[in-house]
């Protein structure tokens, strides 16, 4: 029960999206495909857009990633384990709130660097 309590919760979202982050960053996709990468429809306008779309995004994650399991665990450590709930509900927020970000960020800065 305790072990959940460290577990479940932002840093688990965090750690999958860090090393997602890294997966992409080291083994980007080299063409435009529809099955892996950052695929939208600015990033896969031209070659240019996606490879910078690569790299971009996976920065992004490893960021946002590292930011996560550091609050997972501050939360984790502050919270009483009478609060079990409340950790895999901030898992949930944060890890829509983590995709919606990058989505949001990526997609401006690509429309601000292409002139899209």
């Amino acid at each position: 029960m305790v072990l959940t309590h460290w577990l479940v919760g932002p840093q688990l979202v965090g750690l999958i999206i860090l090393i997602v982050g890294l997966i992409q960053k080291y083994f980007p996709p080299k063409r435009i495909n529809n099955w892996y990468g950052y695929r939208t429809d600015i990033a896969k306008k031209s070659q240019q857009n996606w490879d910078y779309a690569q790299a971009y995004s996976a920065n992004l994650m490893l960021k946002y990633g590292s930011g996560a399991i550091i609050l997972g665990l501050l939360l984790a450590d502050v919270l009483p384990l009478k609060y079990e709930l409340v950790l895999p509900i901030t898992a949930m927020f944060s890890g829509i709130s983590i995709a919606v970000m990058m989505l949001v960020k990526t997609e401006t800065h690509l429309e601000k660097k292409f002139n899209n």
